[in-house]
């Protein structure tokens, strides 16, 4: 008996691959909705919310100790600053010009964006779908620390540059596979959501979770 089903296949993002072009291969050919390949064989910077730190102010990535974490010591107004008027000059709704890529994923952060986009120039064709993914910024916010090992996401100042610059690589990522797709799906990583409501979490309250 033949089943036909009306979903589409696509996957989450991590691939265990070490060959760029075969993780490519793989998502072409397998994804009814293609998605760029995380590979995190490469090293810390493909590592899930490492890949989309670039462009945060106070990032600071420790790679002996293979961690990130934010430093929030000291006068930062000017670098928080510097970072508002980015997210203004491309997301404000009334003056802004849409552009996002002052908080691109860089090819040093990500091979397989950039080894997807250059496949893609070779098709000379339209996908029906295409799927980009970016850490979500519950889990980015509760997963990364500051300077005293504390979740940036108790800081306000800091979660709330979180949530924007995250908001920015969605849209970066969405601008730049839009060309190449009839139709995009843009997937917010967010694993500890399912934690929410646990002791672990248990001063995160839902009023806290909602601005999200």
């Amino acid at each position: 008996m033949s089943i036909k089903t009306k979903f589409l296949s696509t996957a989450i993002g991590s691939m265990p691959f070490d060959t760029i072009e075969y993780a490519i291969d793989i998502s072409l050919s397998t994804l009814d909705a293609p998605i760029w390949p995380q590979l995190s064989y490469f090293g810390l910077n493909e590592q899930m919310e490492i890949q989309y730190s670039e462009g945060m102010p106070r990032i600071m990535i420790d790679r002996e100790k293979k961690r990130m974490y934010f430093d929030t010591s000291g006068d930062y107004s000017e670098e928080l600053a510097s970072f508002y008027e980015s997210y203004l000059a491309a997301m404000d709704p009334d003056s802004g010009n849409g552009d996002c890529s002052a908080l691109a994923i860089s090819a040093d952060f990500s091979r397989g964006i950039f080894a997807l986009e250059k496949r893609l120039n070779t098709l000379n064709r339209k996908l029906p779908w295409l799927k980009v993914q970016t850490t979500g910024p519950c889990s980015f916010a509760l997963t990364i620390v500051d300077e005293n090992k504390r979740a940036i996401y108790y800081n306000e100042e800091f979660r709330d540059v979180v949530v924007k610059a995250l908001a920015m690589k969605c849209r970066w990522q969405i601008q730049k596979f839009r060309p190449f797709a009839e139709q995009m799906i843009c997937f917010i990583d967010e694993p500890i959501l399912s934690a929410f409501g646990s002791s672990t979490y248990v001063s995160v309250t839902r009023e806290m979770w909602l601005p999200f």
